[in-house]
């Protein structure tokens, strides 16, 4: 993966959101659902454990 910027300089001034995934578009929501999902897992987990 590259930088999206020449040097220091150029990303300190940079303005706005910087995105680090924004050349592969489909990285952000694999992401967000696996996260999900680890959520509810453990949410869901304690209960089904037996002692």
């Amino acid at each position: 993966m590259s930088f999206p910027f020449k040097d220091f300089a150029e990303f300190s001034a940079s303005e706005g959101p910087i995105y680090s995934f924004a050349h592969i578009p489909w990285v952000t929501p694999v992401l967000l659902i696996l996260s999900t999902l680890l959520f509810i897992w453990f949410m869901i987990a304690p209960f089904k454990i037996k002692h």
